[in-house]
């Protein structure tokens, strides 16, 4: 057991004299020393810096496939006892092992079933994956730079003659605009929720790459250059994998179906261990562990299920009453029209606040014989609007979209 500094003070010859008690080391119980700070001496210290990179280049080995296989975690566990690393020593390595593992269920087929804030997914559409995301879109534009080439021919002293002539050329000039939105993986779709909706079919995708926190997405016919930046491309990559693979199986006829990863990791020699007794303690550990994680998975997706439900049945209710209501105070026809959000002549103002709500802004210029007012809605940076329409006298003669 670790004791603390304590001192005492003597007198000696008539002088003041200090006396210290060491501490003794956590881990070997030996001499901490006097110029070490923390209950650890420097040879432990050492001994657990030198062992924790040793054990990582063993994880790097064992992860490069991205899969860590049950019996890797079993011999990195076994390899741990044998550097003499505590639980405590292992905790800068902890986050690592844990995005392994999870990196790994998820190529394996077990996807989490997540829930997608603000957002009703339609009937059988799962969620595995949301996060954070930006677009970024690259556009490019044509510039005409012009140039003047000639030459000048002295005449006298103080007057020259030049001639020159003008030749330019074209030069295409990228820059990229970034829009802010949440990305999502489903079961059916990879969607970008933003100021607009971009949903791509899984089945559609071609291919996909991604390095650092980008990906991008290749689908036929595609014409732009676009990608997404993540927090974790990587593990928007082994989702999108994973729920390709599940929808091609279940697409596919049941005697063709495989397994759900079919990857033959590679096999890593790490130093032989053997303790059959701790082997079949963490197997039964292991099994616990596994039993109370699947419980919890099934208690949260059921709770995410019931929530769900309890959205969509508001939502239709809500959707059900402003229908009743508009029906009874425009008519049927009227209220088919606002539903459906469209724009025609001779619409009121009520009905075209009904529609799209409050304007983002609205011009007015009084006349003479009428009032001309223009609701813009639908800003897109500037003074530009998507949607722009225009009344006099509080009806509708024009818009322009």
């Amino acid at each position: 057991m670790a004791t603390s500094r304590k001192s005492t003070r003597g007198v000696t010859g008539g002088q003041c004299v200090r006396y210290a008690r060491a501490v003794s080391c956590q881990r070997c119980g030996g001499d901490v020393g006097f110029l070490t700070s923390g209950p650890v001496c420097k040879t432990c210290t050492d001994h657990v810096t030198r062992a924790l990179a040793t054990w990582t280049q063993h994880f790097e080995a064992c992860v490069a496939d991205r899969f860590l296989s049950h019996e890797e975690e079993l011999g990195l566990r076994a390899f741990q006892g044998q550097l003499r690393l505590t639980d405590a020593d292992m905790a800068p390595v902890v986050p690592r092992l844990m995005r392994a593992k999870q990196l790994t269920a998820v190529l394996a087929g077990h996807l989490p079933n997540v829930a997608v804030p603000g957002v009703i997914l339609p009937v059988g559409e799962i969620a595995h994956y949301v996060c954070g995301a930006a677009l970024v879109l690259t556009t490019y534009a044509t510039e005409y730079v012009r140039a003047t080439r000639g030459s000048t021919v002295r005449i006298a002293r103080g007057v020259s003659f030049r001639t020159s002539g003008t030749r330019g050329h074209n030069v295409t000039i990228p820059s990229n605009h970034t829009l802010p939105g949440t990305l999502v993986v489903t079961n059916r779709n990879v969607s970008f929720y933003s100021r607009q909706i971009i949903s791509l079919p899984i089945a559609a995708i071609a291919s996909y790459n991604y390095s650092g926190n980008t990906i991008e997405f290749s689908w036929p016919g595609r014409s732009d250059d676009s990608f997404f930046q993540v927090g974790d491309a990587e593990m928007v990559a082994a989702t999108f994998f994973a729920a390709r693979t599940r929808a091609d199986q279940e697409s596919a006829p049941s005697s063709s179906r495989g397994s759900s990863y079919d990857v033959q990791p590679v096999p890593v020699a790490l130093p032989a261990y053997v303790d059959p007794v701790r082997k079949q303690r963490e197997e039964a550990a292991e099994a616990a562990r596994k039993q109370q994680q699947q419980a919890e998975i099934d208690a949260r997706n059921a709770e995410i299920s019931a929530r769900n439900q309890k959205l969509q049945a508001e939502a239709a209710e809500r959707q059900r009453k402003r229908r009743e209501d508009l029906v009874a105070r425009f008519g049927d026809a009227i209220a088919a029209k606002i539903v459906a959000k469209e724009v025609w002549i001779g619409e009121t103002r009520e009905m075209v606040i009904e529609t799209f709500g409050h304007p983002a802004e609205v011009s007015e210029k009084v006349m003479k014989s009428k009032t001309k007012r223009v609701f813009k809605y639908f800003p897109a940076g500037g003074k530009r609007f998507d949607l722009k329409i225009t009344l006099d006298d509080d009806e509708v003669v024009g818009w322009d979209r």
